[in-house]
């Protein structure tokens, strides 16, 4: 058997070690640290989204009393208009009231979590949906009971505080790239 099998050459020494050392990683590889404010920023936007939603469930909760108030409000604004036109005025204006705040809702927290991963944009996106939030709750001001007024202007409140803490100077450094080393 010792013929078939073909005989093992010696091993080779192994290959010298290089003579330099290896690089530091360079600065733009180094993972930085989210600072607080931007930490507080994206928790305060999710807390604002979560007191809005609670308000809206309030609010589809009691629709029916929500659409009668839309409608005395019309048909007060607007006396000589026929009953057919008066209704339908209201029922569009809480369709736009309802589908707005959904897609704010909706938008809300999908640019803080993506503002909180470093997306530039979605900090510029956060603020027009501030703004459109709490343009929908001036209109709402007279038309919800106090209760979910309460939750709205906190909802409101909650959102106007993160949008200052995303516009803070540790904020945009760390948007920017320029965040503090881990």
């Amino acid at each position: 058997m010792s013929r078939l099998t073909p005989p093992v050459p010696p091993l080779a020494p192994p290959p010298p070690r290089p003579d330099h050392e290896l690089r530091p990683p360079a600065a733009e590889t180094v993972v930085r640290r989210r600072p607080p404010s931007m930490v507080a920023s994206v928790c305060l936007w999710l807390a604002a989204v979560a007191v809005g939603a609670a308000g809206a469930v309030l609010i589809l909760a009691d629709l029916r009393h929500l659409q009668a108030d839309l409608l005395a409000q019309v048909v007060q604004q607007f006396p000589n208009e026929q009953a057919a036109t008066q209704r339908r005025v209201a029922d569009t204006a809480l369709s736009v009231l309802i589908g707005s705040w959904a897609l704010v809702l909706l938008l809300q927290p999908a640019c803080a979590m993506a503002m909180g991963a470093r997306r530039r944009l979605a900090r510029l996106a956060l603020v027009p949906l501030w703004l459109l939030g709490a343009g929908q709750n001036v209109f709402a001001i007279g038309i919800v009971p106090p209760p979910i007024m309460v939750a709205l202007v906190t909802a409101t409140g909650l959102a106007t505080a993160a949008t200052v803490a995303m516009f803070l100077p540790p904020s945009n450094a760390w948007l920017a790239g320029r965040g503090a080393r881990s």
